[in-house]
């Protein structure tokens, strides 16, 4: 009877121990699935992390080869290109010479006066630098040398205290600058002449938006 008794304790035990040691087996097998999943998941996560990485790169760069193509807007350089336009445009008047006076017109624009009004209709103002290449000073007057034609039509002369003055003495070999203001009806062409003596008179035609020979 003891025997019997032993040997039925003995198959439990051993029972016990088998069942035992698969239940392990089974449960390491079960985490060891677990934790190839759990890599294989983290592994596609870098993998798509690099690929999301390179393609901002990727944008970030053509982003910034476009911003290197894009030209800035250089300030000083469209202040030159306008002051170059205001070059070429003085630079149609042509210096012309009369009896050893050279004249060079440097500027023509309405004048805008706040103390008397015009009584054609607007002022224009003729800025120029004469130059006396004669061994003697030379008198210049703004009233028997100058003229200005608007058709055939001769305008008249406005005298302002300060601006245009009536005389001007330019000495021999000396180069001073002259303004003369005009009183005369608004047009589209002038025709302004300097006569120095009994020869023919040389002469400019312009508008007030671009000067002409």
């Amino acid at each position: 009877m003891k025997k019997l008794w032993r040997f039925v304790v003995s198959a439990f035990l051993l029972l016990f121990l088998t069942v035992g040691c698969q239940s392990a087996n089974s449960s390491e097998n079960k985490d060891d699935s677990n934790v190839t999943a759990e890599a294989s998941e983290n592994t596609e996560n870098q993998l798509a992390d690099v690929e999301t990485g390179e393609a901002e790169d990727g944008s970030e760069e053509v982003a910034q080869e476009e911003t290197d193509e894009e030209e800035p807007v250089d300030d000083e350089a469209t202040d030159q290109e306008t002051d170059d336009e205001k070059q070429d445009q003085l630079q149609t008047f042509e210096e012309k010479t009369v009896d050893g006076i050279t004249v060079k017109i440097v500027n023509v624009e309405e004048f805008v006066s706040d103390a008397i009004e015009s009584s054609r209709g607007q002022f224009v103002s003729i800025e120029m630098e004469l130059k006396n290449d004669q061994d003697a000073s030379v008198e210049i007057s703004s009233l028997r040398n100058f003229s200005l034609l608007v058709g055939d039509q001769p305008q008249d002369l406005a005298y302002i205290e300060g601006i245009s003055e009536l005389s001007t003495d330019v000495p021999a070999g000396d180069t001073v600058t002259k303004q003369i203001v005009f009183d005369c009806s608004v047009a589209d062409e002038y025709q302004f002449s300097f006569q120095l003596s009994e020869e023919e008179p040389v002469s400019w035609t312009f508008s007030l938006d671009k000067g002409d020979e």
